[in-house]
């Protein structure tokens, strides 16, 4: 061990001291001890020390039993209480600001147990942080999805109602927000409404019904030998002949209008529209 004496500024006329005893060798992770008085004083601060050294020395050994060679190793994740001899080390470690870290370290584990503990607990505080937002910001979500009919859970409806409670600093996790929001978003008509039942139970590609049956051909008329046909004497027009048509008379007089709507640009339907539009002519006519 190393000694350095160094006189230091006396107090009240009293010579004063400071005693620096280190490790030959810095590597062995002996700490650094150091006394500051009379010489008096040093030499009584030395043999307390000794004196608490050799205690802990022989209660390390009473706990071991015969083996006083192999110290007990601490329980794991347990704190290790400061001896009396680990106070007068923390004391001097606590003067010294190349050891001053050392000395808070051990005050803390007699406390807490092992400083990495605490590391860990520190380290993996914002992951549980957030995932307990991520847990309770669904719950709020479902419970709100769940309470409101009226909401319709498209695409569009979730990123503008996401986006609208971000803006106005409102809380995901806050079921009363989700209903807020949805109540102004409505009000400003910037959400899709819900479907109406009539396109939900429509069949995307409804099958064709049997059409109505077509309306029988004439008999053919008796040729006479003027050059007179006798469409023009009747002055009725030729009947044509039905053609194949997707949708019947009887299906489009009882469509929806939703269904008529979502149909417009379905050319069959279109054709057969127009086909019975020309049928019913001569009847409007009549009438």
């Amino acid at each position: 061990m190393a000694k350095v004496w160094e006189e230091i500024a006396p107090k009240n006329g009293v010579p004063q001291w400071k005693l620096t005893v280190t490790s030959d060798d810095p590597e062995d992770g002996v700490p650094i001890s150091v006394f500051r008085g009379t010489k008096d004083q040093i030499a009584e601060a030395l043999a307390d020390s000794q004196e608490n050294a050799n205690r802990h020395i022989a209660e390390l050994r009473r706990s071991n039993g015969r083996n006083g060679n192999q110290p007990a190793p601490p329980k794991p994740n347990q704190p290790k209480p400061l001896s009396p001899a680990d106070r007068m080390q923390t004391v001097a470690e606590m003067n010294d600001p190349a050891t001053v870290d050392k000395a808070v370290t051990r005050i803390i584990e007699s406390a807490i147990g092992p400083i990495e503990n605490l590391r860990q607990v520190t380290e993996n505080a914002p992951a549980d942080r957030e995932e307990r937002h991520n847990r309770a910001a669904v719950e709020a979500a479902t419970q709100f999805a769940e309470e409101t009919p009226e909401w319709f859970p498209s695409d569009h409806n979730k990123n503008t109602l996401v986006r609208f409670m971000r803006a106005q600093g409102m809380s995901p996790t806050n079921r009363a927000h989700y209903t807020q929001a949805f109540n102004e978003l409505t009000a400003a008509k910037l959400l899709q409404a819900k479907p109406e039942e009539d396109d939900e139970t429509q069949p995307k590609d409804p099958q064709p019904e049997p059409n109505a049956p077509a309306p029988a051909l004439p008999k053919a008329p008796t040729r006479f030998s003027s050059s007179v046909r006798p469409s023009e004497m009747s002055g009725q027009p030729p009947v044509r002949t039905a053609p194949r048509l997707k949708y019947s008379r009887e299906q489009i007089a009882n469509m929806s209008a939703a269904t008529m709507k979502r149909l417009i640009n379905d050319p069959e339907f279109i054709k057969a529209s127009e086909f019975y539009a020309q049928q019913d002519k001569p009847r409007r006519r009549a009438s």
